[in-house]
């Protein structure tokens, strides 16, 4: 088993804060990407937390709108579902995540104003957190899918490995007259 000494001496004799910070903050609260570039983990929690909600807010929201008490159950049934299927792995997941995350925004965003309209504060404040939430994961999930179409998902590149074939041969170019120069 490593030691302390050990992996200080194997990364040029920094300790390693990281790993003592992961200890004191809860998996479920961490947002950090474990593999480069792929927030595929923060947007599983995003889901299911807004299902959670959801859920928990059935019973109150199928009075305010009835007609919405289904919909609002295969919501969270969908919403546990893609986040059980969200891998690194498979693209079409994080474009669905992206899909049914603006949707989710549109939806709970719609909810939130006819409930301040109507002034069922509780049902207000509980979908605009919930429209924040599907804030986060559109973005997560969009920034996941820009990763995976350029295929970056695990490469912890410099930025130059990934512009295109012209702007790194423009950049040689302003490169070689820069250093004749000196």
């Amino acid at each position: 088993m490593e030691d302390e000494f050990d992996r200080m001496r194997r990364h040029d004799a920094q300790p390693d804060i990281g790993s003592d910070l992961e200890l004191y903050m809860p998996s479920m609260l961490r947002l950090n990407p474990r593999i480069p570039h792929y927030y595929g983990d923060a947007v599983r929690k995003c889901f299911l937390l807004i299902a959670c909600g959801l859920i928990f807010l059935a019973p109150v929201s199928g009075g305010y709108l009835p007609g919405l008490l289904p919909f609002t159950i295969a919501g969270a049934v969908i919403l546990v579902c893609l986040a059980a299927l969200t891998n690194p792995k498979k693209q079409w997941v994080m474009v669905a995540n992206s899909l049914v995350a603006a949707a989710g925004l549109i939806f709970s965003e719609m909810i939130a104003l006819l409930a301040y309209a109507s002034d069922e504060v509780v049902l207000f404040l509980a979908h605009q957190f919930m429209a924040l939430v599907f804030l986060f994961a559109l973005y997560f999930s969009m920034k996941t899918v820009r990763a995976m179409m350029l295929g970056t998902i695990g490469r912890r590149g410099r930025p130059s490995e990934v512009m295109d074939q012209d702007k790194q041969a423009r950049l040689r170019h302003i490169r070689s007259f820069t250093d004749s120069g000196d």
